[in-house]
């Protein structure tokens, strides 16, 4: 790992900041503005954890599971928990075109404020608004029942990553809310290649290719 320029982190950053610690994979460095100091971070394969890194810019989610921890891919738009000790904010928001953050501003408490799309923390839980009504809304928790919402989004980002008009979030158990992206199929040329699906020449019928020949 790099060295760490603990005055350049105190300089930009009034919160805890993390690295992956590459010796040993069942800890976590955690630095503040003076140390930093390598603890376990107490993740196993059902209960990860999740740390914002630290980086100059377009910082990732580091997630920690049994004996290792990993970046999040830099693509994800979404919410993240965060397993920070005491943390202030509840949330890592990740944005594929800005990286990944914490609030720079209190979080925010009800869906109406909030927005679709958006998240609240109330009484220390934290919840996906599926509209702006604070009965439809669902928890972001590590053991999280795993379900996919459909969100009407009223402004660009107001779910991070996304855009005006319906998109679909997945609730992971993993302590995520992430953004779906549609699916696509390519179209089928002249080498077909058994057991793929594709799309026929009008791109207007998905086709199956089973040994050769195509099934609508």
């Amino acid at each position: 790992m790099p060295a760490i320029n603990i005055q350049r982190l105190s300089n930009v950053r009034k919160v805890l900041v993390h690295f992956i610690d590459a010796s040993n994979g069942k800890h976590i460095i955690t630095c503040d503005a003076s140390q930093c100091s390598s603890t376990t971070h107490k993740g196993s394969d059902t209960s990860p954890k999740h740390y914002l890194e630290a980086a100059a810019s377009n910082n990732k989610v580091i997630t920690c599971i049994k004996d290792s921890c990993f970046y999040e891919d830099s693509s994800i738009n979404g919410y993240f928990v965060n397993s920070e000790d005491n943390a202030t904010y509840k949330i890592i928001t990740c944005n594929s075109s800005s990286g990944c953050a914490l609030p720079t501003a209190s979080e925010k408490t009800d869906c109406a404020t909030a927005k679709a799309g958006g998240y609240i923390v109330k009484s220390g839980s934290s919840y996906l608004c599926i509209s702006d009504d604070d009965s439809d809304k669902v928890q972001i928790k590590i053991g999280a029942t795993e379900g996919i919402y459909k969100i009407t989004i009223a402004t660009n980002d107001d779910f991070p990553g996304s855009t005006t008009g319906d998109i679909h979030v997945k609730i992971y158990k993993d302590g995520s809310a992430i953004l779906l992206k549609d699916a696509e199929l390519k179209e089928c040329g002249n080498t077909y290649v058994n057991g793929i699906y594709g799309l026929d020449s009008t791109k207007e019928k998905i086709i199956y290719v089973y040994y050769s020949n195509n099934i609508e």
